[in-house]
């Protein structure tokens, strides 16, 4: 319960920065509300691996949080959920040599809501949120 509250808390702090700070260009306000689901999602197929607050097992599981290479590439992290991914990956200067299943029986909802969690409450990322809209070219390839 403690994490959870973290998290929602987190999500806050980071919806009401967004606000105060103005959100530039095309960005859309994000609400610590849209981040349950996908937190959801993260629990049941991430978590094992990735950590509870992603950040992963040093040279088993990379981390997803605090991981620029991902923060702000909804599609790496959207491609890497439909397709897996192994070989060889350095993040935050240590290599990883690992295997990441590939979930495509996840729903594009489902996927979208943990790619948004991954991005702005694990990362703080930047931009709009994503939505199944966009995981309809990613998909198909």
């Amino acid at each position: 319960m403690n994490n959870k509250f973290n998290i929602i808390t987190i999500a806050f702090v980071f919806s009401m920065l967004a606000v105060c700070c103005g959100s530039g260009g095309n960005k859309q306000k994000v609400s610590s509300a849209d981040f349950s689901d996908g937190e959801m999602v993260y629990k049941k197929y991430c978590q094992a691996c990735h950590q509870l607050m992603g950040t992963g097992i040093p040279k088993m599981y990379p981390p997803l949080a605090n991981n620029q290479a991902i923060a702000n590439d909804p599609e790496k992290i959207v491609s890497t959920i439909l397709h897996g991914l192994s070989g060889k990956l350095v993040v935050n200067g240590v290599e990883y040599d690992g295997i990441m299943a590939m979930y495509p029986n996840l729903s594009d909802k489902e996927i979208a809501d943990v790619t948004n969690y991954i991005r702005f409450v694990l990362n703080n990322g930047d931009g709009a949120e994503w939505n199944e809209s966009h995981l309809k070219t990613i998909r198909e390839h």
